[in-house]
């Protein structure tokens, strides 16, 4: 009987847990609790660094909370270590400009302007906490005041450095005019009003002339117009003064953390994004006092401007900048992944309610076995929804939801591997597909290609031979960026076959909408390799794709990446691409396979 009641208390509390957990935000930047909720993977150790290292991972990887997690950490230890924390996302740093059309370089040197701004305003907000409490010897002789002044003088020095205005410097014409008087002089025949305009291509002189009855010529007022057409921040000077700030804060180093890199051009067709990161280089490069963390979707990143025909400009990877982790791929061994998700999910379940705590005797953060058996009917329940999430833990925290509502928030009957297959299989089908256009060449590579090959094989991996990958590297890059399928590890792939081909997974919320009228089971990839008696008949020549049967008789927009059929209205009424509107004759490119 008392077991009966500790099992309906525990009944109780997890159903209450998941009643609050639906309303907890999946974005972790809307809660702001990264310590409560974290789940480690053994990966924020890497960023203690002090290199400038980058973040790679897609959308619900885990990139703001591992980012977050340093910052909460090094901000925490502050008065011990003296490490300061900036975190930023890249979102603050776009600013429109308003009138004209600008190049890449104005619009990037615009958006670092914003991003100085920022970052001289977050030191200064943070001074007091810094500095921590002042002694009595401080404020007696006045010293703890004058290094608060100071401090204010560095950073307005800083300011005034980066040219930052309002709007925008890099976007703003600094015009200085000047008016000088003239004397009147009679005995010609009309009114001549003349002016002047000195711009930086030199002086011009416009003339308006009328009659007039008393024949007096007037040199009214003469304008003089100076711009500045050409205003870079001072990026030494600003370095020097920014050390200064920190050495006056007694601060060792400071890291800048820059979050969602990627939207300073989501096309990462410009070289906006290689511009920012030369700025960056150019201004904090060389001195151990500053380190920067970035944190990007590798399929939409460009630091450099690596095969533009020009000078070299931007973060080179490897040299200038190091990859810290890749999210994407960092959970590959499968007990590995369901020790993470199980800690994840047992951690949020505890911050909606703390009487979960019961599962965690040790309190080291992950729970006993226990935990999962309450909620799910057997381990095999809980390993699909793992395998559904496929290391993605927004992925995951979406089913899991699905399921809670589902099943209304109880646990009086335990959630079966079935029902979990089929929410992974409906928001893969609801929320995930309809992301690629119809006409896109992803799409169809994805239907005409992919699709025959694991609907006929029954199993979610497929090759293409390593002389076609090339030529659709924009297709695969849209479906490994939204989660369509996956790489597959070259270091697994026999040394044999990853000479000649590369492999990938379809996801498991696709392959089970495909599998579903065949009903059977997922082949072993192991299986899928055996090239013993060649490839001719074996099983690897039958997951490798057709490429052929991609229609490409369409247009590929070089500039924003985008495919759309010749037949597009703008394209045929105007000669503009679809996506960015600009003129697809100058910046597109018809292909034929």
């Amino acid at each position: 009987m008392a077991t009966n009641r500790r099992i309906a208390l525990y009944r109780e509390s997890i159903e209450n847990a998941l009643r609050q957990h639906r309303t907890l935000a999946l974005r972790s930047e809307q809660h702001q609790h990264f310590h409560d909720l974290f789940a480690d993977n053994k990966q924020l150790h890497l960023l203690r660094a002090p290199d400038w290292q980058v973040i790679f991972g897609r959308r619900g990887t885990g990139k703001t909370f591992l980012l977050g997690m340093l910052h909460e950490e090094v901000m925490g230890d502050l008065q011990t270590d003296r490490i300061l924390s900036a975190m930023f996302t890249a979102q603050d740093f776009i600013a429109s400009p308003v009138g004209r059309e600008i190049d890449d370089k104005e619009r990037a040197l615009g958006y670092f302007q914003q991003f100085i701004e920022l970052l001289a305003q977050r030191i200064v907000a943070i001074v007091d906490n810094v500095l921590g409490e002042a002694t009595l010897l401080e404020t007696l002789t006045g010293s703890r005041r004058r290094a608060v002044d100071q401090i204010q003088t560095l950073a307005i020095e800083i300011l005034d450095l980066s040219r930052v205005g309002n709007p925008v410097a890099a976007w703003c014409d600094i015009k200085k005019q000047q008016t000088r008087k003239k004397s009147k002089t009679k005995g010609a025949s009309g009114k001549a009003v003349v002016q002047a305009s000195l711009s930086a291509k030199g002086p011009a002189l416009a003339f308006s002339a009328h009659s007039d009855a008393q024949a007096t010529l007037t040199s009214d007022e003469l304008h003089v117009s100076e711009v500045d057409e050409a205003i870079v921040p001072r990026f030494a000077s600003i370095r020097e003064r920014l050390m200064e700030l920190l050495k006056t804060l007694q601060v060792s180093r400071l890291n800048i953390l820059i979050d969602e890199w990627s939207t300073l051009d989501p096309t990462a067709a410009q070289s906006i994004q290689a511009q920012f990161a030369e700025l960056l280089k150019r201004t904090f490069g060389g001195t151990a006092m500053i380190s920067v963390k970035i944190a990007t979707n590798r399929y939409q990143t460009r630091f450099d401007n690596r095969g533009g025909g020009t000078a070299y400009t931007g973060l080179e990877m490897g040299a200038d900048i190091f990859e810290a982790t890749d999210l994407d791929n960092a959970l590959r061994d499968t007990q590995e992944l369901t020790r993470f998700c199980t800690q994840l999910l047992y951690r949020r379940l505890l911050y909606c309610e703390s009487g979960l705590e019961v599962f965690d005797p040790r309190r080291e953060g992950i729970p006993d076995e226990q935990f999962l058996l309450s909620i799910f009917r057997d381990t095999r329940a809980f390993a699909e929804l793992v395998k559904g999430a496929e290391g993605n833990p927004r992925a995951f925290l979406q089913v899991f939801n699905n399921l809670a509502a589902g099943y209304k928030w109880s646990v009086r009957n335990l959630w079966c591997p079935a029902r979990v297959q089929e929410c992974v299989h409906t928001i893969s089908v609801e929320e995930r597909q309809p992301t690629l256009e119809f006409h896109s060449e992803a799409n169809q590579l994805l239907l005409t290609s992919v699709m025959p090959v694991v609907t006929a094989t029954g199993s979610r991996l497929f090759v293409i031979k390593r002389t076609n990958r090339a030529a659709f590297a924009n297709a695969f890059d849209e479906l490994l960026e939204k989660r369509l399928v996956h790489e597959y590890p070259r270091a697994q792939l026999p040394a044999k076959v990853r000479t000649h081909f590369e492999a990938f997974l379809v996801s498991y919320g696709i392959w089970l909408d495909w599998q579903r009228p065949f009903d059977r089971k997922e082949l072993a990839v192991e299986k899928c390799f055996d090239t013993a008696k060649g490839f001719k008949g074996s099983l690897l020549e039958r997951l490798t794709i057709d490429v052929s049967l991609v229609n490409r008789s369409h247009i590929t927009c070089a500039r924003c990446h985008a495919q759309f059929p010749q037949n597009a209205r703008s394209f045929v009424v105007r000669g503009l691409c679809p996506e960015c509107f600009e003129p697809a004759e100058e910046s597109a490119k018809v292909s034929g396979f």
